[in-house]
């Protein structure tokens, strides 16, 4: 009687921890239908465009252009305490910041209305409303690959050579990645009842773009 009285005690413990691998378990299981929202999601952003999926590249290219000449010719700016850095150079580690909060704000600023603009899919018994945010970090993490990827381009045409640690790139993404997702769920559940938790999330976005380290180093 003992034991089994303990076993009760310990049930909401157990469950807890079995709730905290429940998303990943979820993905695993329905990666299927994962991988199809997310697609279904990048295609929509560029449907009935001439370019199409070239937007993906030209948009992020032209507002690095925009970045640079902002902060690199009109501001003076420089990364850190270097004198030498050229705007090549500043202009890269830009985009590097930028392409890396733009996985964060674009799920955030997604999320709020993702559930209430999916009144046919949530309305079906068996549909795993987890997976809508997990689409939008798929399609996040798209674009994001894209952008790291001219990073990686363009520091190659600037310093001739590839550093080996760019292989860690992924590994080092994870944990903006597990917290974008978990503020993601936050807000769509959120979002069902107020309403307004959109409007906030996009202000915040936009202080939280000039507020962190992207245009200037930490120290």
């Amino acid at each position: 009687m003992h034991f089994d009285g303990h076993a009760k005690t310990q049930t909401p413990l157990i469950r807890m921890l079995l709730s905290i691998h429940s998303p990943i378990k979820s993905f695993f299981k329905f990666r299927g239908l994962v991988s199809s929202l997310a697609r279904r999601e990048i295609r929509s952003r560029f449907a009935g465009t001439f370019l199409g999926l070239a937007w993906s590249v030209l948009a992020p290219l032209v507002m690095l252009m925009i970045y640079a000449f902002v902060f690199g010719v009109v501001f003076q700016a420089r990364w850190g305490h270097s004198s030498d850095q050229n705007l090549v150079n500043f202009a890269i580690i830009i985009f590097c910041s930028i392409s890396a909060f733009n996985i964060f704000q674009e799920c955030l600023l997604r999320a709020p209305s993702i559930v209430v603009s999916q009144p046919n899919l949530v309305k079906k018994v068996v549909f795993p409303t987890e997976t809508l945010v997990m689409s939008l970090m798929g399609a996040a993490l798209f674009q994001g690959g894209v952008n790291f990827a001219l990073v990686i381009v363009a520091n190659y045409l600037v310093t001739h050579t590839v550093h080996w640690t760019v292989l860690l790139l992924p590994i080092t993404l994870l944990p903006l990645v597990f917290f974008t997702l978990g503020m993601a769920w936050l807000l769509a559940s959120l979002g069902v009842f107020f309403r307004d938790i959109q409007q906030l999330v996009g202000l915040l976005a936009n202080a939280l773009l000039f507020l962190t380290p992207i245009f200037f180093s930490l120290e």
